[in-house]
């Protein structure tokens, strides 16, 4: 979108508001207004409940807030959150916590934060990306979420609630403008049926360009969802919904930090935005690199003209190291029904699921090519019965069945050739039970717990081919098992696509596996309330992530288990114009899971090397004060200030300064964990004389610097470390006198600050086959948070 018609879009803006009555008057009489903190109601423990009578760390988003916030990805919510952290370099935009963020671009990759979409866990979130759209509300539970929402809740939950059929007639959308191209819609549509049945259909698109200049980083989604609410009577309900998502966008981006010196920063100084193009496709080979033509393969760094330095394996030569034939398709269907039937004493709720998802995904990461085809097909049941009624005990039991099977190939291109992961059977199952209580011993004094049991289990039949082997790799790995060929190319170099083929030597490794568990979560707590509008708390909590496997015959680990102890409180003063609230917490961690690259065995050999979990001990703490206030009537005020510190007992063998020998560290600080993150926003609403009204808006989120590698401290480059930044966004919207419709500028990012993000791992990447020659050791592989975006967005409703 060019500038002049920014401007344009802007003047007719300006000219559709009018004129300020003054800009501390009273309001209208037909201008809505809002003095006071408003509650914003949630179900996060299974139960209806404000907020600010939840006994937990939870941040809830209202639909209000989301569409002025211009929030419609996980992307976009992550600076509104303090702590929230989301991985980018793959389809499953995994989301996690306090630098947390699991998610890998393999089927084996498990959620740590829990992710449920209309009350439907997904265990592949990759509609993370476009979801938020004509929703209820957004809540983020921060803490071990085990008793209630199982396994792989390790670190928290986001529950995303999409906005249920009314008996009524409405309807609204939106249409968004900006710069990279950007043009998104939305809409919904709710209508009555008959007299006890009711319908709803919403949909969203997303689309801009590429962020980065040879195109990648781009958007390109499309979300549609139909729901129907039926009420025969007073005590049933069924809610039926599908909701579809397509990605069709050319996927993320990693680029380079150091890429020449330590002074010089990214590729282009004047725009960390920049991305190498492909082979042949420019005159600087610097810029559009590709494997020189003497390509021998190897893990030494050879040297070349090119600016480069080499490892890229035989035959390959004069193919693109970086290319642009990238892709990000992937599909994900949900369907879901919701039964409810309330009884005199208890509330039945169950609620069958199926999901399918489809993710074809080809990428370049660290000038490795990576591809990755994979089907999944969820199954999940779960049923809860609550008690009703206002007596001292309030329960909750319920039961979970969940079954996914995954269909996935995978190649990418390593130091010696192409290796194909294949697993056509890879199935993952549980079951669990659960119970919750509350017991009210003095109408101001609340005793909870809870517990869940679940029976956990993987397997898998698949196999990898690992090719251009030596002929004693050939030998050795033929004699602990795998099937072998020694000489020639195959003669069926297509196998698996067009332009994937196997060099000489490759053998074929089976991969088996069987992981069978069991684990008992549980909760207790104390609840008081000092006077009304406040809240003191006390919790224990546990939670864990499931354990798993990887490629060959000898590569599982173990679950992570995560013990989380809380006190807060939570405050309403002055007639609900301010509000405090303030939390502590200690994280015990025993066998946390973090990707490492790691070699996998067959029969105890050593076949080649797959980043896959290692378990690790440690520590995680800090403390989060919240406040939101009405300062005047029109002047509204927020600050969210997060300090969190962390410790590794100890790690598996890393690299040292003072031996060549890998040797384990203890008591290193943890990585992707800034120790201050502060998110402060400030709104004023101007009233003006035809009855509408101005808000102008601005948020800035802070973060402190922090370490993205864990390795021995001694050798840390600039490029293992994400600097300290701010990020400043800021709004004008205008709203009709009836609050029908919105016109609103915005700007995000506005002092266009590259933040440096991590990869799957959640750990800075060096260069796999491309590595700087003027700085071999020092440069990193990152990807980036969004450059500045700005445009105009109109929402209107009826």
């Amino acid at each position: 979108m060019s500038m002049q018609r920014f401007a344009l879009l802007g003047s007719t803006m300006l000219a559709l508001i009018g004129t300020p009555a003054t800009a501390a008057g009273a309001p209208p009489a037909s201008a809505p207004e809002v003095s006071a903190i408003q509650d914003i109601v949630v179900t996060a423990e299974r139960r209806v409940s404000s907020t600010q009578k939840t006994a937990l760390n939870i941040t809830a988003l209202g639909a209000e807030q989301l569409a002025s916030s211009g929030v419609r990805d996980s992307r976009t919510m992550l600076d509104s959150v303090p702590g929230l952290k989301l991985s980018v370099a793959n389809p499953n935009a995994y989301i996690g916590l306090y630098g947390l963020a699991s998610g890998a671009g393999t089927q084996y990759a498990d959620t740590i934060m829990a992710f449920n979409y209309g009350g439907v866990p997904l265990a592949r979130q990759i509609s993370a990306n476009s979801a938020y759209y004509d929703l209820e509300r957004v809540e983020i539970l921060k803490g071990p979420q085990g008793t209630l929402y199982g396994r792989n809740a390790t670190v928290g939950a986001i529950n995303l609630i999409p906005a249920r059929p009314k008996d009524e007639l409405a309807g609204g959308g939106s249409i968004t403008l900006g710069n990279y191209n950007t043009l998104n819609t939305s809409g919904y549509i709710n209508t009555p049926i008959t007299e006890n049945l009711a319908g709803r259909v919403a949909f969203q698109t997303t689309r801009h360009d590429g962020y980065f200049t040879n195109g990648l980083d781009d958007a390109n989604n499309y979300g549609l969802r139909g729901s129907l609410l039926w009420k025969p009577s007073e005590k049933l309900s069924v809610l039926l919904f599908a909701d579809a998502y397509f990605n069709r966008s050319r996927g993320p981006y990693s680029t380079w930090r150091y890429y020449m010196n330590g002074s010089q920063e990214w590729i282009d100084p004047s725009n960390p935005w920049f991305g190498l193009g492909a082979a042949g496709t420019c005159s600087n080979q610097l810029l559009c690199p590709s494997f020189a033509s003497t390509s021998v393969g190897g893990v030494n760094a050879v040297s070349n003209p090119q600016g480069f330095t080499n490892t890229g394996p035989t035959g390959y030569g004069s193919t693109s190291v970086y290319g642009q034939d990238g892709r990000n398709n992937a599909d994900q269907l949900i369907l879901s029904t919701e039964i409810t039937y309330a009884m005199p004493w208890a509330t039945l709720t169950v609620q069958p699921s199926y999901v399918h998802t489809k993710i074809d995904f080809m990428t370049y990461s660290n000038g490795l090519k990576f591809w990755n085809l994979t089907y999944a097909d969820q199954l999940s049941l779960e049923a809860r019965l609550s008690s009703t009624g206002n007596g001292p005990l309030r329960w909750t039991l319920g039961a979970f069945l969940f079954n996914e099977d995954q269909d996935a190939t995978l190649n990418n291109l390593q130091s010696t050739g192409y290796a194909i992961l294949r697993t056509p059977k890879l199935n993952n199952h549980n079951v669990a039970v659960f119970g919750d209580t509350t017991y009210a011993l003095t109408p101001n004094l609340r005793f909870n717990a809870g517990i869940r049991y679940t029976r956990d289990g993987k397997s898998q039949n698949g196999y990898t081919v690992a090719s251009g082997l030596s002929s004693s790799d050939v030998t050795t790995i033929a004699a602990a098992g795998g099937t072998c060929t020694s000489g020639g190319t195959p003669s069926a170099p297509t196998l698996f696509d067009g332009q994937f083929y196997f060099p000489t030597n490759f053998c074929v490794v089976p991969n088996g596996g069987q992981y069978r568990d069991g684990n008992t979560s549980w909760k207790v707590g104390v609840e008081f309330d000092p006077r009304p509008g406040s809240l003191l708390y006390a919790t224990a909590r546990t939670g864990f992530r499931a354990g798993g496997f990887t490629v060959g015959t000898q590569n599982n680990y173990k679950p992570e288990h995560l013990t989380a102890y809380e006190i807060g409180s939570k405050n309403r003063f002055m007639g609900g114009k301010l509000q405090l609230n303030a939390s502590a917490f200690y994280w015990k961690y025993k066998d946390q899971q973090v990707s490492q690259l790691q070699l996998y065995y067959l029969n105890g050999i050593a076949i080649g090397q797959t980043s896959y979990p290692s378990n690790f001990n440690g520590n995680l703490y800090g403390a989060e004060v919240d406040l939101q206030a009405f300062v005047t009537p029109n002047d509204r005020i927020g600050i969210d200030a997060l300090w969190t510190k962390g410790k590794y007992d100890s790690t598996p063998p890393v690299a040292t300064l003072n031996t060549s020998a890998l040797v384990s560290q203890y008591n290193l600080g943890r990585n992707n964990l800034p120790e201050w993150t502060i998110v402060g926003n400030y709104e004023h609403t101007f009233h003006l004389a035809n009855g509408s009204r101005l808000v102008a808006g601005g948020r800035v989120h802070y973060e402190s610097s922090a370490v993205l590698r864990i390795i021995d401290p001694a050798l840390l480059t600039p490029g293992d470390i994400r600097n300290a930044y701010a990020k400043l966004d800021m709004d004008l919207t205008w709203h009709d006198a009836k609050d029908r419709f919105t016109v609103q500028l915005y700007v995000q990012n506005l002092t266009d600050k590259a933040v440096v993000g991590v990869g799957s791992g959640g750990q800075t990447a060096l260069g796999t086959f491309f590595r700087p020659s003027s700085n071999v050791a020092g440069a990193r592989s990152a990807t980036l948070d969004p450059p500045r975006t700005f445009g105009l967005r109109l929402t209107g409703k009826f």
